[in-house]
């Protein structure tokens, strides 16, 4: 499985936050997950971005596997998940 960035964020990563919040729960997608922003992904490293800490600390301690065994049904080479602190505006 070899896609490119574009293709992972144009077309898997919308399907993925779609099963994250199947997994989750609506309220607790719109609370914790619905901010996450795919940045990038390189060297196994796939890296997402939420708008504060608190939100990123959250997901770190509450979601982290979650999210990174749902990526691996998309990106099977996956060996982490880097998640950044990214403002919004």
């Amino acid at each position: 499985m070899h896609d490119t960035f574009l293709d992972f964020k144009e077309k898997k990563w919308p399907l993925l936050k779609k099963d994250l919040k199947k997994i989750v729960g609506d309220t607790a997608y719109n609370n914790w997950l619905k901010q996450l922003s795919f940045i990038s992904f390189k060297e196994n490293i796939i890296t997402l971005s939420v708008p504060t800490k608190f939100l990123r600390d959250w997901i770190v301690n509450n979601y982290s596997d979650t999210i990174k065994n749902e990526c691996k049904k998309y990106l099977l080479e996956i060996d982490a998940i880097k998640f950044v602190v990214k403002p919004l505006g």
